[in-house]
């Protein structure tokens, strides 16, 4: 079985000279280690190191002038905390930001693990998405002022060509086979939990549980009038997602919920992150409680 890992792909050269190819950005910026990287593979698009820019944050120098006077950017980071350029991105709609290395997996690797990102972006009126294929992420790359989250997460390359079909902005698990109507309860999550929610719900059908699961690229899980109409006849609808999110975006969801005519009651998991007490990547789940077994329990304890 072949895997994919697309935080391994942004860090190949090929896909930078396809990106280059294709012309999407008018420069790229990048933590210095990452424009060292890059530098050799673009003959169409600039590339700028934070460094070359003074490393400066704040509202009215380097880094916030250089975004509002280039055209289109690409802001990538993957050490620093997205926090830092909050200055600068307030003062540009022409920046799409690639963090790498977000929610639970930011903690292995970050100076700065990200908390609330999901919402603070949203107040910047950024589109918010995580890619699950090379397809998609070339999608997200066309947009406009885009905040694409990039967790490192790695999956089997035949995953989606057998157990999703699509709808909306994401894909809905077929559970048809495995005897699940879906009738009580819909599970929506975001793409970076994809495995462990496919586990967890898994177990809940073996339990006799009835449970429909969307998987979501984009964080306001837009979806059809096919799935809005098997949400309305759910009793819960329980949201998952990768981050440490604060109520103005739960908010923002439950409004969207009954809008969409969900009379029933909403949960949100997310993960612990202030109770991780390790940065082994082998216990960092389970300590943040957002493994697929605690995963399992924490959903279980609602639909019960």
């Amino acid at each position: 079985m072949h895997f994919f890992n697309l935080y391994e792909y942004v860090k190949q050269w090929t896909f930078w000279g396809l990106l280059d190819g294709k012309n999407f950005f008018d420069a790229i910026v990048a933590e210095d280690h990452l424009a060292k990287n890059f530098s050799g593979q673009f003959k169409r698009t600039q590339v700028f190191s934070l460094g070359e820019l003074g490393m400066d944050f704040s509202y009215g120098w380097t880094l916030a002038h250089f975004m509002k006077t280039h055209g289109r950017i690409l802001l990538v980071i993957e050490k620093l905390s997205f926090l830092y350029f909050l200055p600068a991105l307030r003062k540009t709609d022409q920046v799409t930001v690639l963090n790498l290395w977000t929610g639970v997996s930011g903690l292995l690797h970050k100076l700065q693990p990200d908390y609330s990102d999901i919402s603070i972006m949203e107040t910047l009126w950024f589109s918010l998405c995580e890619p699950f294929d090379k397809n998609s992420f070339e999608q997200f790359l066309t947009q406009k002022k885009t905040y694409i989250r990039l967790p490192y997460q790695e999956f089997a390359d035949n995953f989606f060509e057998k157990k999703i079909d699509y709808l909306g902005s994401g894909r809905l698990i077929d559970f048809s086979g495995l005897g699940i109507k879906g009738s009580k309860t819909f599970v929506v999550a975001l793409w970076s939990v994809w495995s462990a929610c496919l586990e967890a719900v898994s177990g809940l059908q073996d339990k006799g549980y009835d449970v429909w699961f969307f998987l979501s690229h984009q964080f306001l899980f837009t979806v059809d009038s096919s799935a809005q109409e098997k949400i309305s006849r759910a009793e819960k609808l329980i949201f998952v997602f990768d981050g440490t999110e604060e109520y103005g975006y739960h908010n923002h969801l439950e409004l969207k919920a009954r809008l969409a005519g969900f009379t029933g009651t909403i949960h949100f998991l997310q993960p612990k992150l202030d109770w991780v007490t390790t940065r082994l990547s082998e216990y960092l789940y389970e300590n943040a409680q957002f493994d697929a077994g605690i995963i399992f329990e924490r959903l279980q304890s609602i639909i019960w």
